[in-house]
């Protein structure tokens, strides 16, 4: 997803290749079953997520026109 994500932004400009630095910081996970999703879960929510930003891009072209 997160590539998708900045494949997106790299073609509405606001990314361009360059170099990337990380400190290797580590940081405690809290990865629990309750709080884990299976990839039909997360499937599901990405095409709710998908339609929720479809809905607030119509909404703007609405404004806009």
């Amino acid at each position: 997803m997160l590539l998708q994500v900045l494949a997106l932004c790299r073609k509405a400009g606001m990314v361009q290749l360059g170099q990337i630095a990380t400190d290797g910081s580590k940081v405690a996970a809290n990865a629990s079953h309750r709080k884990s999703h299976s990839y039909a879960k997360l499937s599901e929510c990405e095409q709710k997520w998908l339609e929720t930003v479809e809905q607030i891009l119509k909404e703007a072209q609405a404004m806009d026109e």
